[in-house]
């Protein structure tokens, strides 16, 4: 990884999101990120990094070019692990925010972020509260209505969070990101977000979970019992094991 360039623009967020299938769910999450999101209060850029995309998606993509900052097309599919270090290599805001496709956030969510990731010292990695995740912290009850023309409502804590790992819409810096070398990418698919939080603990920081705001999370778990989804799982499993051995129980 490059050193960090101190010409980047310090308060904005380069949100990096890669596009695969489930192009209904792509659009729907683009949407509402465009809605939901201030460009005068928290300025931002979209990276997307098409992983050999649906060609739904890849038309949906290419009528938002106004919106969409840098595109990053690849011949096929590299992995969740590769597509994010693309796009992390050519942002140029100082907050990163990996951003799952099949989320749909809150309105002001990117403002209570920074918030959350500034409030402490320290702080290496944030995530949200959901309705659907592993970690426990992350955990709340959620609503939403089909066509995104109502509110979506939570029932969330409202609180900040200290936690052992952040999955929910994943928020650092770059810097941070360049200081552990990104996310390894022998993790194809899976696991290679919790090797990011430990590898981000292991350099001294704390992990928060910002249970101010929240994400819906339009989860199919069809998805990864598929056989080729299943034998990625647990390739991934056996190599996170065997680095940080059976560090959340849920894993």
């Amino acid at each position: 990884m490059g050193g960090f360039d101190e010409t980047m623009e310090l308060n904005k967020t380069s949100i990096i999101i890669l596009a695969y299938k489930e192009p209904e769910k792509f659009k729907r999450m683009f949407m509402t990120l465009l809605k939901h999101t201030s460009q005068s209060r928290t300025p931002y850029e979209i990276v997307v990094v098409q992983n050999k995309c649906d060609p739904k998606i890849s038309e949906f993509i290419n009528s938002k070019d106004k919106d969409i900052a840098t595109r990053i097309i690849n011949p096929e599919n590299f992995g969740t692990s590769a597509g994010f270090n693309q796009g992390a290599s050519i942002a140029t805001g100082h907050y990163l925010c990996f951003f799952n496709s099949d989320y749909y956030m809150n309105i002001g969510w990117l403002d209570s972020m920074i918030e959350c990731f500034e409030h402490r010292p320290k702080i290496g990695l944030i995530s949200c509260a959901t309705n659907v995740t592993g970690n426990k912290d992350e955990g709340c009850s959620a609503t939403i209505n089909k066509f995104l023309i109502s509110e979506m409502s939570a029932d969330i804590s409202f609180d900040y969070k200290e936690s052992e790992c952040a999955i929910a819409q994943m928020f650092t810096t770059k810097k941070i990101w360049e200081e552990v070398n990104g996310f390894n990418e022998e993790f194809f698919f899976g696991f290679e977000d919790l090797d990011f939080n430990e590898k981000i603990k292991k350099k001294g920081y704390k992990i928060f979970v910002n249970r101010k705001t929240w994400g819906y999370h339009d989860h199919n778990p069809a998805l990864k019992k598929l056989d080729e989804g299943h034998q990625q799982m647990e390739k991934s499993r056996d190599i996170f094991r065997k680095k940080w051995g059976e560090t959340h129980l849920w894993a």
